[in-house]
């Protein structure tokens, strides 16, 4: 009887308790809790000033900013490299020799022929002279009436026939010296020679190989690579999402992967108008100017780039973990009023379309987007302030509106922050200390 008369006591106190739940749910002023909340641990900072820089960061290639494809200009067998991988060069210098005996050949036929036709040209000068007497002569004779009209008028066709040998024979010697100038030529193409000052920074033939010129369908032997490594760039591609701040003399800061301790200062020299399709989004080719020249850069290269798009000075900051997104719908009734003027957030999970562009429908879809807030401590309490953000870096965040350069900002830890909301009870403690209550 006594077990039975303690069943419907305990019955009864539970249902007694879940009616109370029920009767005052809503009500912030009682609890009915059986056991009180603990204050959550929380760290906090005061809102400091300081120089906001918002970077970019891509990834690059380290290459020369002039770097030449040596090839070959005719048809040849290479007998001699004198240099290989890694040699130093200077304009001029000997890079490779090709073989030279046809292209010597075609040099002397085009030289005697330039010289027959200069005699060619000395005799139509002597029957130009010639032809010329004779006219002269049979002019007097005519003029004198010792020679007929025909007789005068061969003279004077003789005479303009020599001319004309004689220009013919003038026309063929420009032509024969140009033939011996591209023969010359070819010929000098036999000895190729450095471009530029520089690196051979790559060598793709050897002795014996025949190499060929390019063409319009064909590209023809690349024999070596010589690179001025004086001036070194990056080749970045720029995330389309990024490009549009981007722009030249930006200061940047190279990180090369095999020595990212030690950044390279850089600058934006430009930025290329198309870009090029990976994936469903576009990057653009950006070209990065090394300012600093070391041995540590070598073509080829990958690096990492931060580039310096935008810097604040002197203004209000607190740590970029701080500034937590929020649901509209899900804010306190006394901030949603003000949260309507605001600007939504872009938060991980929304990628709504613009309010001006929404359908009949854009006031639920208000409700549901998202706002930037920060957990202030105010008497033993989390209290949320509604923020406007400007630029960041790494760890910092700008902000614009809704803090005070006093207010004692919930920074961490991390687990606290995805569970804060307004009005719990916290209690701020300092690094090191407190185990972290839930």
């Amino acid at each position: 009887m006594k077990k039975l008369m303690a069943i419907i006591a305990g019955g009864a106190m539970v249902a007694g308790i879940i009616y109370l739940n029920e009767t005052f749910r809503g009500t912030p002023e009682l609890s009915w809790g059986l056991i009180p909340k603990a204050p959550l641990e929380v760290e906090t900072e005061v809102p400091e000033r300081r120089t906001i820089i918002h970077t970019i960061t891509a990834p690059g290639t380290i290459e020369p900013v002039v770097e030449v494809d040596v090839s070959s200009r005719i048809v040849g067998r290479i007998v001699r490299l004198p240099l290989r991988d890694g040699a130093w060069v200077k304009v001029g210098d000997l890079l490779a020799e090709l073989e030279s005996g046809t292209y010597k050949a075609r040099v002397r036929s085009a030289e005697a022929r330039v010289k027959r036709l200069e005699a060619s040209i000395r005799r139509a000068h002597a029957n130009l002279e010639k032809a010329q007497r004779d006219a002269e002569r049979a002019r007097g004779l005519a003029r004198r009436r010792a020679a007929s009209s025909d007789e005068v008028a061969d003279a004077l066709t003789v005479l303009e026939g020599m001319t004309a040998a004689s220009q013919m024979a003038h026309q063929e010697l420009i032509e024969a010296q140009a033939s011996l100038s591209m023969a010359q030529e070819d010929l000098s193409y036999t000895m190729i020679r450095s471009p530029i000052d520089g690196l051979v920074s790559q060598m793709l033939v050897e002795e014996g190989e025949v190499v060929i010129p390019g063409t319009m369908n064909n590209a023809g032997t690349v024999m070596m690579v010589v690179s001025d490594m004086k001036r070194m760039q990056v080749r970045a591609r720029i995330d389309e999402a990024d490009v549009p701040l981007v722009h030249p003399d930006q200061r940047v800061w190279i990180y090369l992967t095999a020595d990212a301790q030690r950044p390279l200062p850089g600058v934006v020299e430009r930025v290329t108008p198309k870009g090029f399709q990976q994936g469903e989004s576009a990057t653009f080719e950006t070209r990065i100017l090394i300012k600093e020249q070391v041995e540590r850069t070598r073509s080829g290269m990958t690096a990492n780039v931060e580039i310096e798009v935008r810097q604040h000075d002197n203004v209000l900051t607190i740590p970029v973990q701080a500034v937590r997104h929020r649901r509209r719908r899900d804010l306190p009734d006394a901030l949603k009023k003000s949260s309507e003027s605001r600007t939504p957030s872009s938060a991980p999970t929304s990628n709504r379309t613009p309010s001006s562009e929404r359908g009949p429908d854009r006031g639920r879809d208000t409700e549901a987007d998202y706002v930037k807030a920060v957990f202030v401590v105010k008497d033993g309490v989390a209290r949320m302030r509604l923020v406007e953000t400007e630029i960041s870096d790494e760890t910092h965040v700008e902000i614009r509106t809704g803090l005070d350069p006093t207010d004692a900002v919930i920074v961490g830890p991390y687990r606290v922050l995805d569970i804060l909301e307004e009005g719990r009870a916290v209690k701020e403690i300092k690094d090191g200390e407190g185990g972290g209550a839930s």
